[in-house]
């Protein structure tokens, strides 16, 4: 299996979990905490698409907001995948690997 079935599988089964914790909160009763943590994801990807897109932000801002994403990425994924899946040349892989106190 590819990285790209990898990431399907991932992603499924983070899906999976995260529909188990709202269906957990609901049958325990707490069904305004069911629904607020079920819209939680969806509201933040959308917070997300509409302050990259607002002209009100500016674009230093928004550039570090995804240098950030991309960061933790980095830290979660550790470096050998980090190597293994990026596309371009070494020298760029070497700025996204470079930590920041360097």
């Amino acid at each position: 299996m590819g990285w790209f079935g990898w990431l399907l599988v991932s992603l499924a089964m983070a899906a999976a979990i995260y529909a188990a914790f709202v269906g957990w909160l609901y049958a325990c009763g707490r069904r305004e905490d069911a629904r607020a943590m079920a819209t939680f994801i969806p509201d933040c990807i959308v917070l997300v698409t509409r302050l990259a897109r607002d002209p009100r932000v500016p674009r230093r801002r928004k550039l570090l907001l995804f240098a950030l994403v991309l960061r933790h990425l980095v830290k979660a994924g550790g470096e050998p995948l980090i190597r293994d899946l990026w596309p371009g040349p070494e020298r760029s892989l070497a700025v996204i690997l470079r930590s920041p106190e360097q």
